[in-house]
């Protein structure tokens, strides 16, 4: 079974009111405690403040952890390559689990070095 969701399109294309509708539709289906949708800025800064504090788990406690994971705006990352990798192994320790993750962005898969690893394991949807 597939548990990586990858949904590309222009601004404006509809992914952030698809991802909210998968939240709606898993939380009532789930319970709101095993659902986090978040953007890549929040994330990210979760993920500073850990790093900065030297105490990573309560991070990846809350996002490893959690059953359904969406993240919107991944495209935040493509500046920024060290989180990026951080993150993406998150992905891929959520997908070696099991786990849900779905992610919206402006760019393409193919623009996304740090996750090319988790394209076999992806379903992609273009919104374009």
């Amino acid at each position: 079974m597939k548990t990586f969701l990858y949904i590309s399109g222009r601004n404006g294309t509809g992914k952030t009111c698809l991802l909210r509708s998968m939240e709606k539709a898993l939380v009532e289906r789930s319970g709101r405690g095993c659902v986090i949708c978040t953007g890549t800025e929040t994330l990210v800064d979760e993920m500073v403040s850990g790093i900065r504090g030297s105490n990573m788990e309560p991070f990846l406690k809350k996002y490893g952890t959690v059953e359904n994971l969406l993240v919107d705006n991944y495209w935040v990352l493509a500046r920024r390559p060290h989180a990026a990798r951080i993150v993406a192994q998150l992905f891929h320790d959520r997908i070696s689990m099991g786990r849900l993750t779905v992610v919206a962005s402006d760019l393409p898969p193919t623009q996304v070095k740090e996750i090319n690893d988790l394209f076999a394991e992806a379903l992609f949807i273009n919104l374009e």
